[in-house]
């Protein structure tokens, strides 16, 4: 047998050929990014000389912005294209006749008659003299029907009858226009000013007239101040302000407005109410907040347990108070009051105020308290905008029966509120 001969591997002439390639397709590509700048060097030359594709079309019209046509404003004169330079005098006609034609606003100037006043152009009226043409504090209070039947409203601060007038926190401010309100309502203009000065409130209101914010917001602000009992309150991780209302439902929505507005002041809250697991309440307390909103039954357990402390309140809310001393809360609020040390700020705020209730509630606020009533009388009375409808029914099954007959008479995304006595029921 012969010798073996060995073949020869093809792998360095297929690299050799794998590498000819790859050098051929890189100089492809290259030419073809030299052809592009090029065609896109030559495109905004023709472009900037005013070449048919350029500018001309934009100057075919009339009514080509003025910008447009500034911009050829910046060439020379030497160009070799007769059409180019034929459209580019064009556009600079234009332009100058542009430049020539007076805007409306001075057409109109132009054409105003002459005034004998000195100063033809004055200057829009300061905020201070803005606010001077508003009405008058008794002016405002008589046509918002805002009386006071114990003491003399004159006495009371003028109400701030604009956004613009609010000595709050811009932010603040911002969130109201953000919110969509254009001005402050009635129980709010002059609630805001008698709240800021520290002293008690009675203010009675229909339910709907922005009661919440009109003590939520001047109590927010005075927490903002930083003053001697709030340094104490954030020392001792305590609350300063204590806003009490009947129901959870309540609570939650007063808790939810305390949150929005006191995030932008810096100032945190937490609410308590019966019917949940106290543990997440709890934590909550012990995250030191300076507002808590709570129903009286819970709060009045939370503390019996060493969760909180009322001992540095210096501002309490009765929200809805006919309500808190209606549903049997008196006794838990006086031992509630009892923990808070005086002097401190109480107001209440209510949509009705019978005198059983006035008799009690008086016992929590100063005799000299401002009274501010708006639009309601001072004995208990059911509001015009509502449509009172009373049903004697035999038998408790008819209860059911009625109550569907009404749902199904709702109009189409209507809603509907049903009180009951229990859960259960």
């Amino acid at each position: 047998m012969g010798p073996i001969k060995k073949a020869h591997s093809p792998g360095p002439q297929r690299d050799a050929v794998k590498s000819a390639d790859r050098v051929g397709k890189r100089k492809e590509r290259s030419e073809e990014r030299t052809a592009k700048k090029d065609k896109k060097k030559a495109w905004s030359h023709k472009r900037n000389r005013g070449g048919k594709h350029g500018f001309e079309e934009v100057v075919a019209s009339e009514d080509a912005p003025i910008h447009q046509a500034c911009a050829y404003d910046r060439f020379d004169d030497d160009s070799d294209d007769e059409g180019a330079n034929a459209a580019r005098k064009r556009a600079l006609e234009m332009l100058h006749a542009m430049r020539r034609t007076p805007s409306t606003s001075e057409q109109v100037s132009a054409k105003a008659p002459a005034s004998d006043d000195p100063n033809p152009n004055p200057k829009k009226p300061e905020l201070s003299s803005a606010i001077s043409t508003a009405v008058t504090a008794e002016q405002y209070r008589q046509n918002m029907n805002i009386s006071s039947p114990h003491g003399d409203r004159t006495l009371w601060p003028d109400p701030l009858q604009t956004l613009d007038q609010l000595p709050f926190n811009p932010k603040i401010v911002t969130l109201l226009r953000q919110a969509g309100i254009v001005a402050p309502s009635a129980i709010q203009a002059q609630s805001w000013p008698l709240v800021l000065t520290g002293q008690d409130l009675v203010a009675v209101a229909q339910t709907g007239s922005g009661k919440t914010l009109g003590y939520l917001l001047p109590l927010l602000h005075l927490l903002s101040q930083k003053g001697k009992k709030v340094r104490s309150a954030k020392v001792a991780k305590l609350p300063a302000v204590l806003i009490l209302a009947p129901t959870r439902e309540l609570v939650v929505q007063i808790h939810v407005e305390s949150k929005k507005f006191g995030k932008a002041v810096g100032i945190s809250s937490c609410c308590v109410y019966g019917g949940v697991p106290k543990a997440p309440q709890v934590y909550d307390l012990k995250l030191a907040p300076l507002v808590v909103v709570a129903t009286p039954g819970r709060l009045h357990d939370l503390i019996e347990s060493g969760s909180t402390s009322l001992s540095h309140v210096a501002h309490v809310v009765l929200d809805e108070a006919d309500r808190l001393l209606e549903m049997g809360f008196q006794e838990d609020i006086e031992h509630l009051l009892d923990q808070i040390p005086t002097p401190r700020q109480t107001v209440c705020y209510t949509a009705t105020w019978p005198r059983s209730v006035e008799k009690v509630a008086l016992k929590y606020v100063s005799p000299s308290a401002p009274h501010l009533t708006l639009n309601v009388s001072n004995h208990a009375a059911t509001t015009t905008n509502i449509t009172q409808e009373f049903c004697k029914l035999e038998r408790d099954e008819e209860k059911v029966e009625k109550l569907r007959s009404i749902s199904d008479n709702l109009l189409q995304g209507g809603k509907m509120i049903v009180f009951v006595n229990t859960k259960r029921r």
